[in-house]
């Protein structure tokens, strides 16, 4: 385990305990907002943690990557919705959040492709790191 990895299962522990004490004192639509986003930055956290891992097989890492960076293709829209909720404006905008929903699912269609994720390669930091693709 390097320190990467280390401060990254830190992070999103941290972040997975403090979404559910939200989600458990506020049980309105404000907390489950807050705990839906939270989940998917501890997807990515949690997946890009396992990708930059020293003891793990092409593969594996190749998928990690794939499903960590699929997960944060959902923060932006899950902040829109948790952001326009506190504002009390989410009627208002209820367009703009299903348009960043379907745009989301629209990219993660790709997750398994090598347009989204082509490969991972090794860096002077760690075994294994994705390569962006177009």
């Amino acid at each position: 385990m390097n320190p990467y990895n280390f401060a990254l299962m830190v992070f999103t522990t941290g972040s997975f305990f403090l979404a559910l004490l939200v989600l458990l004192k506020r049980q309105d639509d404000v907390g489950r907002a807050f705990f839906i986003f939270n989940i998917a930055v501890v997807a990515w956290g949690a997946f890009h943690s396992v990708e930059i891992s020293q003891n793990i097989t092409y593969d594996f890492a190749l998928l990690c990557a794939r499903l960590g960076q699929a997960s944060a293709v959902f923060i932006l829209p899950t902040w829109l919705q948790l952001t326009l909720i506190m504002n009390e404006k989410q009627r208002i905008h209820r367009k703009w959040i299903i348009a960043a929903y379907l745009a989301s699912c629209f990219i993660v269609s790709f997750a398994f492709s090598p347009w989204f994720i082509p490969r991972v390669a090794p860096t002077p930091e760690f075994m294994y790191y994705h390569r962006r693709g177009p």
